[in-house]
């Protein structure tokens, strides 16, 4: 399967651990596993080829830590991890993506501070991370993501997030933002909407 390009396996009954060997798919570009029973880690070579654009995995139970190979995978568009078991920090899990528009890492274990690599993320349009472990702040520097349209930072699916902190500025000069949502989270500060 060396030519194999789209790989669509959501909606099934699977329940097991994935194959290795399916990091010798190099020239994958989609990859859909969401909303069956995979257990296990992701192979550490999931992007191992370079050209994955389009990860879902999402409502699994897959877990352990984000794969390193995610973490230079700048051919990303679109990475949804939700719904899983994942633990790893989140301020040294993820790279930089610059084709980036969607990510979706919300009901996992994640854990840490976000950090400011997130404002590389230009073309950036959802962001949800709710239903995890995370502390610290809001960055700054996320009031410089233009493009972003939904931003979840909420506590809806598992406990609720220990976020702290209090809510930047520039959160206000978010262009095109449809949905904003920071329920169930501990926050100090004033939120400015201009």
């Amino acid at each position: 399967m060396t030519k194999l390009t789209g790989l669509y396996l959501h909606t099934n009954y699977f329940s097991q651990s994935l194959p290795s060997e399916m990091s010798n798919i190099k020239n994958l570009v989609i990859l859909d596993l969401s909303t069956n029973g995979f257990t296990g880690s992701l192979p550490a070579e999931i992007c191992g080829g370079g050209a994955l654009q389009h990860l879902s995995v999402v409502d699994n139970h897959f877990s352990g830590m984000i794969p390193k190979s995610l973490r230079n995978c700048s051919s990303l568009r679109r990475f949804r991890l939700g719904g899983n078991q994942f633990k790893d920090d989140i301020s040294q899990a993820f790279g930089v993506y610059p084709h980036l528009y969607f990510m979706d890492l919300s009901g996992n274990n994640l854990y840490g501070e976000l950090s400011d690599n997130w404002k590389t993320c230009d073309n950036l349009t959802s962001l949800l991370i709710s239903g995890n472990q995370i502390s610290g702040g809001i960055p700054p520097d996320f009031g410089t993501m233009y493009k972003l349209e939904r931003l979840d930072l909420s506590a809806n699916k598992l406990e609720a997030n220990r976020f702290s902190g209090s809510i930047p500025a520039g959160m206000g000069n978010f262009q095109g933002l449809l949905s904003l949502n920071l329920g169930k989270i501990t926050s100090t500060g004033q939120f400015q909407f201009k």
